[in-house]
């Protein structure tokens, strides 16, 4: 999975993970981290998950180009998303990706602290 990070998406503080609105501790069973890379079909676009992760309920999170989005409409992204033809996404995000040299065949990136 790609992972950037998150800060160079957004200036908001977005609450990590919620259950039914209330903000949690991080699960041990999620799905979507913070900083994941996805690409929402839907509306043909690239972003990064900023937050608001409520998986098991509402099942929705903030991703930066879309807002909340339902979990059912979004995938991990993978850089031949990159190629689809009039994808949507900032490009910064594929900079940073490039630039954590991503050429494994699994396509992780390694969040630099």
């Amino acid at each position: 999975m790609l992972k950037v990070n998150k800060e160079n998406y957004t200036s908001w503080d977005y609450t990590p993970y919620m259950k039914r609105g209330v903000q949690i501790e991080k699960p041990k069973d999620t799905t979507y981290e913070i900083g994941h890379v996805v690409y929402v079909a839907k509306d043909n676009a690239i972003g990064v998950v900023l937050g608001c992760i409520d998986e098991h309920f509402d099942g929705e999170v903030r991703v930066d180009m879309d807002g909340m989005t339902s979990i059912d409409e979004i995938r991990f992204a993978t850089i031949k998303d990159f190629e689809i033809k009039d994808v949507r996404y900032v490009a910064r995000l594929l900079d940073e990706i490039k630039s954590n040299n991503v050429s494994n065949k699994d396509e992780n990136v390694n969040h630099k602290n």
